[in-house]
């Protein structure tokens, strides 16, 4: 969908939601045309789980992050690392994914200062983050 498209869509949405008259109107909305462009939960599943701050400091202090929160170079090298992260970090590099942690740390780092970092589903339409939500300290979001 293209940005004029996109326009359009959000144009027809706001101008069905403020001319509906039932419940039904707007739940037929939502089942319809916005429903269409969203991805599939199959293969982008919601992530039930919240990264703190303090978890991101970790492993910044075990040497997995380097001080511009990318994935240290020498990780590749190390033998303590367990079979999870030996495949997740695989499937980092294959992608060509390496330098993009640092933006997800950064994110997550900027909840110290209560600034909301949410990560939506992907769709279709929006290039959209990948995480479903982050905690802010002891409160989810």
């Amino acid at each position: 969908m293209n940005h004029e498209k996109a326009k359009l869509t959000v144009d027809r949405t706001f101008k069905s939601i403020q001319t509906a008259t039932s419940n039904k109107q707007i739940d037929s909305l939502i089942s319809g045309e916005l429903n269409k462009n969203k991805m599939d939960t199959q293969v982008y599943p919601y992530l039930h789980f919240s990264i703190s701050s303090p978890e991101i400091q970790e492993l910044f202090n075990s040497g997995l992050l380097n001080s511009d929160g990318n994935l240290a170079s020498n990780i590749s090298q190390r033998d303590d690392l367990n079979p999870l992260t030996k495949l997740l970090y695989s499937v980092l590099w294959k992608n060509g994914d390496l330098k993009k942690i640092k933006h997800i740390v950064q994110g997550i780092q900027q909840t110290n200062k209560k600034e909301a970092t949410t990560f939506k589903n992907r769709t279709k339409t929006q290039n959209e983050d990948l995480v479903s939500s982050l905690s802010l300290g002891d409160e989810k979001y």
